[in-house]
């Protein structure tokens, strides 16, 4: 059995397509457990109007941040391995299928897919690129994700130990599924679905928007790895997160990225800060 886990927080005006794109999978024995991170919308009566008894809703009053939800649900789960769903993304039908499939083919710990990423029904991006193929089959995945975060928590499965031992940091309101991925990629096997198998919607209200937590989750990351690439990244995304009227900051941290690690996008986003 697979357990699927929805963290969720006031999504109800959209969590219904969402866990009927998991209902749908062709890939059929599992548990979906919805954990409501203590909304005030709608979301209860939603997910208690879906007649399924693979679905497990556990709810709380106080909103204590995905990092606490995505805990709840894994201290939960029963199934042999564990993947996570948003409760704002769209999963294909084989999903849970190719990549149960291929963790068993190759006796992995972790397994992770392609996704696209939209916002408004705009594209945004493909989480693989040609680049990071090539880092991965030079360097390997912990060299690729140090390089840059291109797995997230959706596109994750896990094995049941692997994840009961290693919890989602809940100091952390951003960056928390790259946090997790670190520690996973460099301690454990690991296997790549290729093939795009879902759909990421980034909310306007997402907290992937709010740059003041990510930076404060930026500096707790700085602190708790001693990775040279990797704090070359942090840097460099830290300077993304000040806006264009900061160019102090954002010239300060590009410059401290580039101390690290030599990139020529961060050498010209310098360059840009300067004019």
């Amino acid at each position: 059995m697979i357990s699927i886990i929805i963290p969720t927080y006031n999504r109800g005006y959209i969590i219904k397509k969402s866990i009927d794109s998991i209902l749908k999978q062709s890939y059929t024995d599992f548990e979906l457990i919805i954990v409501d991170d203590g909304s005030t919308d709608n979301t209860k009566e939603v997910v208690n109007s879906i007649n399924d008894n693979r679905i497990k809703y556990i709810t709380y009053e106080k909103n204590m941040g995905a990092c606490y939800a995505r805990n709840i649900g894994i201290k939960e789960a029963k199934g042999e391995f564990i993947t996570f769903h948003d409760s704002d993304d769209y999963c294909y039908k084989d999903r849970i299928k190719y990549q149960y499939e291929n963790m068993i083919k190759n006796k992995s710990d972790i397994d992770f897919c392609n996704f696209d990423s939209y916002c408004n029904n705009k594209f945004l991006r493909h989480n693989i690129t040609f680049y990071l193929k090539h880092l991965i089959k030079k360097h390997g995945y912990y060299y690729a994700a140090c390089y840059k975060n291109y797995i997230g928590t959706p596109a994750l499965m896990v094995r049941n130990e692997v994840l009961k031992n290693n919890t989602f940091d809940e100091r952390l309101s951003r960056l928390q599924d790259y946090d997790l991925i670190l520690r996973l990629l460099s301690n454990y096997k690991v296997s790549h679905t290729d093939i795009v198998l879902l759909r990421q919607d980034v909310q306007e209200n997402s907290i992937t928007k709010d740059n003041t937590k990510g930076i404060e989750s930026i500096d707790l990351m700085l602190e708790k790895y001693d990775n040279k690439l990797l704090k070359s990244t942090l840097y460099y995304m830290k300077g993304n997160m000040y806006s264009k009227d900061n160019k102090n900051k954002k010239r300060y941290y590009y410059k401290e990225s580039l101390k690290l690690k030599f990139r020529i996008k961060v050498f010209i986003k310098l360059i840009l800060n300067f004019l």
